[in-house]
């Protein structure tokens, strides 16, 4: 009888002690299994832009496409509000760059030209599907800055040109916490003068692609 008395006190506080239990269970478990909330990323990637000048050196047969090119890595931040199957966000990077490119006329002159960092600010708007809603697929577009360097036979110049974005994307929740991105943009950073470099009206406009990691808090 004993026996029995003490094996129903015990059922009785295990099953008052359950809901304690899962509230500590719940609190090793992330707070929303959604996209919605703010994350941080690193990520790596490559640009190929052209770089036009439409002023002095035109006129001596600098050609137009003159490549500026190398690899990039990089930072990001960002937030996500989810909407049933939709996903809109705003997100910021800033990159430095590696590209460099060179521009020769017909006199075999070179002007040397070098990307030193690249940013953006976007907003994101995509749909997700698969398994959990578990993949992102996104269209970005927003401002871009490059601050570029231009050599002109010994004569240099920089200048930071402000102009737009635009591309799209697909990113994957790995974990509730990490993702795995892939992005293309298109970039146009406009004209400047370059003036101590003997250069007018550079402008530059190209391509660049990201692959990148995030954290979701």
């Amino acid at each position: 009888m004993i026996y029995s008395k003490l094996l129903g006190a015990g059922v009785i506080l295990a099953a008052a002690a359950m809901p304690n239990v899962a509230n500590a269970a719940d609190a090793f478990v992330p707070a929303s299994d959604t996209w919605t909330g703010p994350y941080i990323g690193a990520f790596g990637g490559y640009a190929w832009l052209d770089a036009n000048d439409d002023g002095e050196y035109e006129s001596e047969g600098i050609t137009d496409g003159g490549p500026v090119k190398g690899f990039l890595v990089g930072g990001l931040l960002g937030y996500n509000h989810q909407m049933e199957n939709i996903v809109l966000g705003i997100e910021a990077d800033l990159a430095y760059s590696f590209a460099n490119g060179d521009v020769v006329n017909d006199d075999d002159e070179v002007a040397d030209t070098d990307l030193n960092f690249l940013g953006t600010v976007r907003g994101r708007a995509g749909m997700v599907f698969g398994e959990s809603d578990n993949t992102l697929l996104f269209v970005t577009g927003g401002l871009a800055v490059g601050d570029f360097d231009a050599d002109f036979e010994g004569q240099s110049d920089g200048a930071t040109h402000l102009g737009y974005v635009i591309g799209a994307g697909l990113e994957h929740m790995v974990t509730e916490s990490f993702s795995i991105k892939a992005e293309y943009n298109y970039m146009d950073f406009g004209k400047k003068d370059y003036d101590d470099a003997e250069g007018e009206n550079i402008s530059y406009d190209g391509h660049v692609v990201k692959l990148g990691v995030n954290f979701h808090f």
